[in-house]
């Protein structure tokens, strides 16, 4: 079997529920989030949130699954679990640190192997600390990340610098 990718598709659908107390608010949230990448693959997460927040910090706690695949293999997508948690302190309006955790399982199919196994480019287990700014219509996103190897957490962690610049047109 041969998945072929045509386009550059990325959509996001989401629902969600707040409920407020006195000091702290709760959110429920639900998305779906679809990437495609032109002639290398893909991945969609459908995502269950609860958020804990007030107006300085935010702790959101996630469980996903998550399907994803290479468009060159002749292997179904993988198909994994996913768990993240993610602190958000707000230091200024539009100046954000935060700490994220992920832990990403083996596939359920294809005998457990990964075809995206340790490609930041698609869902993988890390660790991450970052600042995250927007300035009129430009988000940059910018910190240290580990990506985990869940097979052996001792060996073939893999440390990058990420960046993310967004320009909203």
């Amino acid at each position: 079997m041969i998945l072929v990718i045509l386009s550059l598709n990325s959509t996001l659908l989401s629902a969600q529920k707040e409920v407020e107390s006195k000091n702290l608010k709760t959110s429920f949230n639900q998305q779906k989030d679809s990437v495609v990448y032109n002639d290398l693959g893909f991945f969609k997460k459908y995502k269950n949130s609860i958020s804990f927040y007030n107006n300085k910090l935010e702790m959101s706690f996630s469980a996903s699954h998550v399907v994803q695949g290479l468009a060159n293999s002749n292997t179904l997508p993988d198909i994994q679990l996913q768990a993240e948690a993610e602190f958000v302190y707000k230091l200024k309006p539009r100046f954000d640190i935060y700490a994220i955790g992920k832990y990403l399982s083996n596939p359920i199919n294809n005998q457990g192997t990964s075809q995206t196994y340790m490609n930041p480019l698609f869902e993988q287990s890390e660790l991450g600390l970052g600042i995250k700014t927007e300035i009129h219509d430009i988000k940059l996103d910018l910190g240290p990340k580990l990506i985990l190897d869940s097979q052996n957490l001792n060996k073939g962690n893999s440390f990058r610098m990420s960046t993310k610049l967004l320009k909203k047109f």
